[in-house]
This record gives C-alpha cells, sequence and structure tokens, in this order.
C-alpha cells in the first residue's frame, strides 16, 4: 500500500507491479514503443513547453487571468495526452486478449480503472 502525504504531487503506485498484464496489456519493455510513439511524446513535449512557458509568465508578473488560461490549455493538452494513451492501451489489452481466446472485459475494467484515477 501507497501512503500519499498532503501535497505530494507525485501520483500513488500502483498495487500490483504490472496492473494489466494478466488482460494481454503491453507498455513495458520492448513493447512501449508502440504505446508511447512519437505522436504522445510530441503532445507532452508541448505540454512542456506550455508550463516552461507559464513560469516564464508568472516571473514577468503577468495578469493572473492570463496564467490561468495558459494552465488551462496545458491541462487540456495533458488530458488529451491522458485519453491518446488509455486508447492505445485498451486497444492492445483487448487485442492481446482476443489473441489468447479470452474476454475482453478484463480489459475494459482495467482501461475504466485508468480513466478515474485520472480524475
Amino acid at each position: 500500500m501507497t501512503v500519499r502525504m498532503e501535497g505530494d504531487a507525485r501520483p500513488a503506485k500502483p498495487e500490483s507491479p504490472e496492473p494489466g498484464r494478466a488482460h494481454g496489456c503491453v507498455g513495458y519493455g520492448a513493447n512501449a514503443e508502440a504505446l508511447y510513439d512519437r505522436k504522445v511524446r510530441n503532445r507532452l513535449k508541448r505540454v512542456e513547453g506550455q508550463i516552461r512557458g507559464v513560469l516564464r509568465m508568472m516571473e514577468e508578473r503577468r495578469s493572473c487571468a492570463e496564467v490561468i488560461y495558459q494552465l488551462s490549455a496545458a491541462r487540456t493538452a495533458l488530458d488529451r495526452a491522458i485519453l491518446y494513451l488509455v486508447g492505445n492501451y485498451m486497444e492492445q489489452c483487448m487485442r492481446g486478449d482476443l489473441e489468447r481466446g479470452e474476454t475482453i472485459d478484463g480489459s475494459v475494467e482495467e482501461a475504466i480503472r485508468l480513466l478515474l484515477k485520472t480524475r
């Protein structure tokens, strides 16, 4: 079990070392390239740039409204990256289930669990 202190911005670590592996999910080791493709990495680099811009705006003492607008844009971009990753993850999990002749129920539950953790 992971204990988080108030103000700890790090997400809690999952209970098991590799959640979803029982459902044919990938995203570890050699298979990570398929899940973390250039498109999602570019999205995250854009978010990183937006956050750096927000910090610069704060140093320049820009208006609170301007900073909030930029933070909101960064959050939206991050949410889209998360949805993209969950979609890819779910697709790969389902393919693994179907290849083994299993139902996709576990993969769908895992994807829903991941989405719920993002909010």
